[in-house]
This record gives C-alpha cells, sequence and structure tokens, in this order.
C-alpha cells in the first residue's frame, strides 16, 4: 500500500512557481499544453484575496464570432471600421469647411 502524505492531497493539481525578480511568473507546460496557453496568449489577473489569483484567458475576436465565422468576423469588422471612416470623413470637412455648429 502506498502511503500518501498530506501535502500530496493538498497540492494536488496545484503548481509552485516563483516569482522572478521582473514580477513574471512561469506557468508549468502541462497548464500551458491541457489549456492552449502558447506564446503571446493573452491572460487577465483578478485578485480573489490576498492569497489568490484567477487566471483567465482572454478570447480572440474569433472566439467571441465563432459562430459567423473568421471570413464573416473579418468582413463585418472592416465594414463597421468602413463606416467609422465614412463619419470621421464628413465630420473633418466639417470642422475644415467653418461648418461645424452650423444645423
Amino acid at each position: 500500500m502506498q502511503r500518501v502524505s498530506l501535502w500530496d492531497v493538498m497540492i494536488e493539481d496545484k503548481y509552485r512557481v516563483k516569482v522572478s525578480s521582473k514580477g513574471q511568473i512561469v506557468i508549468p507546460s502541462e497548464i500551458r499544453d491541457r489549456y492552449g496557453f502558447t506564446e503571446g496568449t493573452e491572460l487577465i489577473v483578478k485578485p480573489l484575496d490576498e492569497n489568490r489569483l484567477l487566471l483567465e484567458k482572454v478570447p480572440r475576436l474569433s472566439e467571441l464570432f465563432g459562430f459567423l465565422g473568421k471570413a464573416k468576423v473579418s468582413r463585418v469588422l472592416l465594414e463597421a471600421r468602413e463606416r467609422e471612416v465614412c463619419a470621421e470623413n464628413i465630420l473633418f470637412k466639417r470642422v475644415h469647411n467653418g461648418k461645424m455648429g452650423k444645423g
């Protein structure tokens, strides 16, 4: 029969890491692999209390709008940006032609 220490039970699925002099930690490769944290993955660090932090993966736009598909998301975003540019151009022309404030 294998003996299991209290420490082994307490740290199940927990990893001990150290904070570097630059304030960085290394997420163990098992966790990175399991959750798909690759280089450049953005995480939100949320303090839960003075002893615990929660890490949340920031979803990409393609994940948020996955039901539209990547090509549709790009098209939707480009169309929205085109509308913004048109509105900015109209405002720019009004300001530079002295029509600002004149209905």
